[in-house]
């Protein structure tokens, strides 16, 4: 699975203070990026079974007291959300306490987090219980990257595992261009018991020309294996 958005768009969270009357056949959501202070972040709200996209903001500015989307979906269907920003906070370190991550469905409180840096929220009542891998043999890795909007070079990465006689077998490879958006989002079912490795790198990459402080997080199984600025240049 690879998603991103389809144009880069630097604008400013919505702040919705109506909440839309929902049909028989729907429930509402609600996505809240709650700041004390300014901030960036990310939101994806799609339904991978029809392709549709409902509502996104991809790096954009947040205001206080901060995002907060309302959408009336339908009920039966398996919704995902996506969110992202450049730095985990957490705010009970920082004094900021008011700074919290909160999404609902219908009376639900699917998450609530005040250290929130990605994330992935499946939701609806046709999601199905059944785990995305073979639960006996493999396991789920997540890749998220947030890229800073004005770096023009490719960026390339790839998941390998390294097998017995040193042979290389590649699960997953991308790249991410500067046309494309700077929010990206792969998935990919590999081995449970094998020997994986990430690579991230700039096949033309100059390390005087920039520095890029994109922010990624790499997981195996919902585990975080990896999370940081890339800090390159």
């Amino acid at each position: 699975l690879l998603l991103w958005a389809a144009a880069d768009a630097t604008d400013t969270m919505p702040m919705n203070t109506t909440t839309p009357v929902c049909g028989d056949n729907e429930e509402l959501f609600q996505l809240q990026m709650m700041v004390e202070e300014y901030g960036q972040g990310t939101y994806r709200v799609f339904t991978e079974s029809t392709n549709e996209t409902h509502d996104e903001c991809i790096n954009c500015f947040n205001q206080t007291p901060g995002a907060d989307v309302k959408l009336c979906l339908p009920r039966d269907g398996c919704h995902t959300a996506l969110v992202g920003r450049r730095k985990r906070y957490i705010s009970c370190r920082r004094s900021r306490g008011g700074e919290e991550l909160l999404v609902t469905w219908g009376d639900q409180t699917l998450r609530r987090n005040n250290a929130w840096f990605f994330d992935r929220i499946d939701f609806g009542n046709g999601c199905k219980a059944d785990p995305v891998c073979d639960a006996d043999n493999e396991i789920l890795f997540e890749f998220f990257l947030e890229r800073e909007s004005n770096i023009l070079d490719i960026f390339s990465y790839n998941l390998t595992e390294m097998a017995a006689d040193k042979q290389e077998f590649v699960h997953l490879e991308g790249q991410a261009q500067h046309r494309e958006s700077p929010f990206r989002y792969e998935t990919a079912c590999v081995p449970r018991i094998s020997c994986l490795k990430f690579n991230m790198w700039y096949p033309r990459y100059v390390e005087s020309r920039f520095y890029d402080s994109s922010a990624y997080s790499i997981r195996l199984d919902g585990v975080v294996y990896s999370e940081n600025q890339l800090k390159m240049g």
